[in-house]
């Protein structure tokens, strides 16, 4: 999987292909640098999955509820939705705890303000995403040399 299915111009990504202009609207969404996300999956066995998203937008919790309107809420999610569909295919429908490691190039978020871009993750990732499926998360933020996050899905 790699990030050729983005284009970006004009400090703006777009999902390449999309093949309606509401398509095109719902995968705009402004970022700061000219990175695309990418995907990186470093393991994938039956107990364990390990995926690195690379380049997703940053999204701190404090940003999400203090005065974003709802439609540009909606327009993130969605863009998370399709980015990451994108990239990775695969729903996890079975019990399992999660870890989420993030890395920040600058600025690291506290592990808290992670949560909103912790959500937006696993709403795709995981269809159902009640008690009965995920018993438990773990999140951690730091700086690091790029900016990214390791998904970690042990299955129990």
């Amino acid at each position: 999987m790699s990030s050729k299915k983005f284009i970006y111009k004009k400090g703006v990504l777009y999902l390449r292909g999309a093949k309606s202009e509401k398509q095109r609207n719902l995968t705009r969404i402004r970022v700061d640098n000219s990175k695309t996300p990418s995907i990186d999956v470093l393991e994938e066995s039956k107990e364990l999955t390990r995926l690195v998203f690379k380049d997703l937008p940053k999204i701190s919790l404090n940003e999400w509820y203090a005065g974003t309107h709802w439609k540009q809420r909606t327009k993130i999610k969605n863009s998370y939705k399709l980015w990451i569909e994108s990239m990775y295919k695969k729903k996890f429908r079975d019990p399992c705890k999660v870890d989420y490691l993030f890395e920040f190039e600058k600025h690291a978020l506290d592990p808290t303000n992670c949560v909103a871009m912790v959500k937006l993750i696993e709403d795709v990732l995981f269809p159902v995403d009640s008690g009965k499926i995920i018993k438990g998360f773990f999140v951690s933020s730091d700086r690091g040399t790029e900016n990214k996050v390791t998904v970690i899905i042990r299955l129990i």
